[in-house]
């Protein structure tokens, strides 16, 4: 286990890491502010440590690798595992004070739909291009607009209903 978590720390982006580990954090002490009640803290909490080690689990691996796991997971109860592979849509334009966090984002997020293609394609695995579904908004360059995630939801939910049949 050292051995994994030594290798899996050397290999993440530490920068990344600590982000989200900080979204967590924030989330966990804004639910506690809104509801006092230890039930609802207590949910969140779960939910929050069930992601931290699911983000340690897959952090570590790249999305084929991630794929193959779990294609290699089958059992008797479960022997089709169904993936769909959703890249998400290009970056756009960032403010000033964003862009430099965020150097050759917007190249880079250019390419994932064509590798996530490609990954789905070699993997026998269903692919969504998100990208030609909805477009990240001018304000931030990250997020979508509110319209978007009703397009996107329907979008999914078509995919999905096909794939199961």
């Amino acid at each position: 286990m050292v051995k994994f978590l030594s290798k899996w720390w050397n290999e993440i982006n530490k920068f990344n890491f600590i982000i989200i580990l900080s979204i967590i954090t924030i989330g966990l002490i804004l639910s506690y502010s809104i509801n006092k009640d230890f039930t609802f803290f207590n949910k969140h909490l779960l939910y929050s440590a069930s992601a931290i080690i699911l983000m340690i689990i897959i952090s570590s691996m790249d999305i084929k690798s991630l794929c193959k796991k779990i294609l290699g997971s089958s059992s008797e109860a479960n022997d089709e595992i169904k993936i769909l592979l959703v890249p998400p849509p290009p970056l756009n334009t960032m403010p000033d004070e964003d862009g430099l966090e965020f150097t050759d984002a917007i190249q880079k997020s250019l390419g994932l739909a064509n590798l996530y293609q490609s990954v789905s394609e070699d993997l026998g695995i269903h692919f969504l291009d998100a990208g030609k579904i909805v477009k990240t908004n001018t304000l931030d360059g990250v997020h979508w607009d509110e319209s978007q995630h009703q397009d996107f939801g329907e979008a999914i939910s078509r995919k999905i209903s096909s794939i199961l049949g």
